[in-house]
């Protein structure tokens, strides 16, 4: 389980006139149009929002961590009668980062999972607080969106704060189209306890008692009141809307800290569930360095007696952990992996971003040379096992799949895939980790390491439980020619010319890691470290720019209901891959 650092999130109110009558669904009064609140969220019904977006929209909410939204707990319930019903999860949408109800922005996502405070009372409004788990992960490199920290201390009696939301503009009014702030002070306790003689702790109030006219209103609950760029309160409810002496109450985050960061630590960041999220977050596909890549070799090795390295593991080498190769992927079959364990597995695979894998092109075509579908493959990563159930493991469907329009599945030659996973892999794991593409071609006598779970006898041809990692060289072309004859650039070659360490089949797709960079992806060979015959492997160099510009085509806002099948074909090109927050990676493997 994944859990994030959380930031504070802003609190839309909803006003009631007393507490037995809670008024949702209004907005601000006396304010005026804002710009994007960056951590400003609009709660919505997915139900009405998928006839006319916008009109979905019920409260607000504040962005508290990448993936979750804290609002009011009011906000989730069917209606404001005992006894309470709640909704569930999957009625709810989130939007973000915009000014406008009915403009779409890139940042539009399902909810997962509703924690509201179990000490909730409808008739006292205590404990209005609740949190929404997303379906989706925003991106720590966007400027348009991003969590409010959480105030810890309660603010002082005249503190400037500002409440936001799209709440009605006047009593009874619809709702704002755009979004609207306005400027109010905190108001002491003793204050607001002498107004209403009902608050309770975990209140706060805000507003202006003495002339009104200021306030949060229908549609603003559970939205943010920052104060000190902190979220220090949650819109909860207040005597209709800015009336003269009765200024709003808001749930008082500092005295739910302590619940939020509970319940936070509770929730799973690295699972996806397969309901799909809204919309693309461009920005976040972008790579930060633009690399050279040579034109494609015409030249074509001969592949008569040659073998595929699949379903077996590395020769000569030894057992390590996962923690010794965090970028390596099991690729197996899903059907067999419902009947054991473990039994599906065909290839190894390369972590390169938090949802991309490159393997073996060859790896996406069954024994009758048909090509797979995504929704046939799982992805296992953070597991040093095959057969073994390891407790860190992580198990991920595939969206998408690309191979290299220029594969010749029985020439080997442009023998590079990718996998988009359908979810995102968690940074903060020692056991999981994006291996950096090698961009540079690679001196003949570089010491490198090929790891896979592939066969490590080839007199028994049984493929290994346990990681395995073999130290290799790289092979000078010429050198590597002498033994199968012209080779392209696009193809690199790495063994012992003794032989005795190799890849093998189970490899194919698996990493060739050269100085912390992966050069090569397992592909082929003339049996196993046989001497004078070292392995061939995909030039990741070479294809760059092929993998930089397939990365910037997918959507990684977006994720598929089963992750259906989705074939993509792609020549290669020279373009600039940036994103600021993942490395890009190609390993080698064979089968």
């Amino acid at each position: 389980m994944l859990t994030f650092l959380l930031f504070l999130l802003l609190v839309s109110s909803v006003r009631t006139a007393n507490k037995s009558n809670i008024i949702p669904e209004e907005r601000i009064i006396g304010g005026a149009p804002v710009s994007v609140i960056p951590y400003q969220a609009s709660l919505r019904l997915l139900s009405y929002d998928n006839v006319l977006f916008g009109s979905g929209h019920i409260c607000g909410g504040s962005l508290i961590s990448q993936r979750v939204v804290v609002s009011a707990a009011h906000c989730v319930l069917v209606s404001e009668s005992t006894p309470m019903v709640f909704r569930s999860a999957s009625e709810f949408r989130l939007v973000l980062g915009s000014v406008s109800l009915y403009v779409r922005t890139p940042y539009v996502y399902n909810v997962i999972k509703v924690v509201y405070n179990a000490n909730f009372d409808i008739t006292t409004m205590q404990n209005d607080v609740s949190l929404f788990f997303m379906n989706g992960l925003v991106p720590l490199s966007s400027t348009v969106v991003y969590p409010i920290a959480l105030n810890t201390i309660q603010e002082p009696s005249g503190t400037k704060c500002e409440v936001t939301g799209w709440g009605s503009t006047y009593v009874g009014g619809p709702v704002s189209s755009v979004l609207m702030g306005v400027e109010v002070p905190i108001v002491s306790n003793a204050q607001c306890a002498a107004i209403y003689s009902n608050t309770y702790p975990g209140m706060l109030c805000a507003g202006n008692v003495q002339n009104g006219g200021v306030d949060a209103c229908q549609g603003d609950s559970g939205g943010p009141l920052a104060c000190n760029g902190l979220l220090a309160g949650i819109v909860s409810w207040g005597y209709q809307c800015a009336l003269p002496g009765y200024p709003g109450v808001y749930t008082n985050v500092s005295d739910f800290v302590g619940w939020i960061q509970q319940n936070n630590a509770t929730f799973n960041y690295s699972y996806y569930l397969n309901t799909g999220i809204a919309l693309q977050w461009h920005w976040l596909l972008l790579l930060l360095s633009v690399l050279a890549y040579w034109d494609v070799a015409t030249s074509v090795s001969p592949l008569a007696n040659n073998t595929v390295k699949g379903e077996t593991r590395v020769v000569g080498g030894t057992a390590i952990q996962i923690d010794d190769a965090p970028f390596q992927v099991s690729v197996r079959l899903a059907k067999n992996e419902k009947d054991r364990y473990g039994s599906g597995h065909i290839c190894g695979g390369v972590v390169i971003s938090q949802r991309l894998v490159v393997t073996a092109a060859h790896c996406f075509f069954d024994s009758k040379d048909q090509y797979r579908k995504a929704s046939d493959f799982v992805l296992v990563v953070a597991s040093s096992y095959v057969w073994t159930k390891d407790p860190n493991a992580q198990v991920y469907n595939v969206q998408q799949m690309i191979i290299h329009s220029g594969y010749q599945q029985g020439k080997l030659v442009n023998d590079i895939g990718l996998l988009f996973i359908n979810g995102y892999l968690p940074w903060n794991s020692a056991k999981v980790r994006a291996l950096a593409l090698n961009t540079q071609p690679i001196s003949a006598g570089t010491s490198c390491a090929v790891t896979g779970w592939g066969v490590t006898n080839t007199a028994t041809e049984s493929t290994s439980n346990v990681l395995y990692s073999g130290a290799v060289q790289i092979i000078g072309q010429a050198t590597c020619e002498q033994s199968y004859g012209p080779l392209p650039q696009s193809q690199v070659c790495a063994g012992i010319l003794a032989g005795g360490v190799d890849s093998c089949q189970g490899d194919s797709g698996g990493p060739l890691q050269c100085e912390d960079k992966l050069v090569g992806v397992v592909s082929w060979g003339n049996g196993c470290a046989q001497p004078n015959f070292p392995g061939v492997y995909t030039n990741v160099s070479f294809y760059h720019g092929w993998i930089v510009q397939q990365n910037s085509s997918l959507n990684y806002s977006y994720y598929s209901n089963g992750a259906p099948w989705k074939a993509t074909t792609a020549g290669l090109g020279l373009y600039g891959l940036g994103y600021a927050m993942l490395s890009i990676f190609v390993v080698g493997s064979r089968f």
